[in-house]
């Protein structure tokens, strides 16, 4: 299969993978890395919790609780190749 054609294959494959949540990380001639999810922002949700909960008598101390959650959420990595043959993998 032409190189070209292997390249708009992967272009239709990240479009399908970016239409679902994905982001594309990084991107060679024949695949890619996306990433789906998104990094936990540790310094908001800190000081949501501490500053938060002295402005408020300790109600938002609760925030923690939110907190733990998103942080317990991962990023997933996922590879997409297309082969010499035209299968994305």
């Amino acid at each position: 299969m032409p190189d070209e054609m292997r390249r708009q294959y992967l272009a239709i494959a990240l479009n399908n993978e970016v239409s679902q949540g994905a982001r594309v990380e990084s991107q060679t001639d024949f695949s890619a890395i996306v990433v789906y999810g998104k990094p936990c922002n540790h310094v908001l949700h800190a000081l949501i919790t501490l500053l938060g909960g002295l402005l408020t008598c300790g109600l938002l101390l609760l925030w923690g609780i939110v907190w733990i959650v998103l942080a317990m959420q991962k990023e997933q990595r996922v590879s997409v190749q297309i082969d010499e043959y035209g299968y994305s993998h």
